[in-house]
Order: C-alpha cells, then structure tokens, then sequence
C-alpha cells in the first residue's frame, strides 16, 4: 500500500514515515479520495513543516602548511514544506572542485530529529566560479540536489526522500 501524504510503502494501518493512517472508501474510489484531498493536502503541509532538507559541508583551517577538516555541520537548504514543488537554495557559496565529472553530496533529512545522512552524485560545473547548492522535492516526494553558478545549473538524480 503507498501513503497517501508521502508516497511510502508499507503494510500496516498507519504509515511508518509520516504516520498517516489508512484510508478506505465505501462507494467510488476515486469520489472518495476527491472530497478527502484537502486533509490530505493539509496533513502534508504540516508534516512536511518538520522535515529538514541539507547538506553535510567540511570547513578547513590550515594546519601548519597542511589543509586539515577544522569542523564537519549540516547546512539547511529548507523544511520539505518550502521545498515541495519548488526550488531552495542555500544562502552561502561553495567552491568549485575542479576536475571530478561529479561531486559525492552528503544529504541530509531530519524527520522528527532523526536525522539520516545518504551520499548522493551530483554532477559537477566545470566553470572555476563559486557554486551554490540547492534542493527542490517533486509531488512524488523525491528530492533533487541542485548545482548553479552564473554559467549554468545542474541537478542529482531523483532521490526518493522517505525510502
């Protein structure tokens, strides 16, 4: 069975991820999920509100001629909320890695404060510019990690957020 609000599978009568419990319809299907679509609408809204969509970035200090990891934090792009059906981007940028066809992303989702970390591709600009990174999640709750600088932008495959 997939969940109405978040599209995960499942077999039980709650959904695991969002907790959105089962829904049956006596008489048309179709009829019934029409006149329930605002709750629905409405739950995903509120749910959405409390997930956190990142990035893991590493700061560097030199070390005595040696560059050295100084701190490892997750910067938020956005609540699922600000992300569904659109794009969010982080404030800072980022510079280039020059020379790799892709960048290995460390994602970021925090759901209820349970945060999980997932690596993702992401492909590289090749324009030596700094970079901003964003995120945009579709209708079917999957995620695209987002790549731009001034000559062009790039996108992650489809990442399905609650897996």
């Amino acid at each position: 069975m997939r969940c109405l609000v978040c599209g995960r599978e499942f077999d039980a009568e709650t959904c695991p991820v969002c907790q959105f419990p089962v829904v049956r319809f006596p008489g048309d299907p179709e009829e019934g999920l029409r006149a329930m679509q605002p709750t629905i609408d409405a739950y995903r809204e509120h749910f959405l509100s409390g997930v956190r969509i990142g990035i893991v970035t590493y700061r560097w200090k030199d070390d005595g001629g040696t560059l050295a990891v100084d701190r490892k934090e997750t910067v938020w792009i956005g609540t699922g909320a600000e992300l569904y059906g659109r794009e969010g981007w982080i404030a800072e940028r980022f510079a280039r890695i020059p020379e790799v066809p892709s960048l290995e992303v460390e994602l970021s989702v925090s759901v209820g404060g349970q945060e999980t970390v997932r690596k993702v591709n992401l492909p590289n600009r090749q324009e030596a510019q700094l970079q901003e990174i964003g995120a945009a999640l579709d209708p079917q709750m999957h995620l695209r990690l987002l790549l731009r600088n001034e000559a062009g932008q790039t996108q992650s495959e489809e990442i399905p957020l609650f897996s």
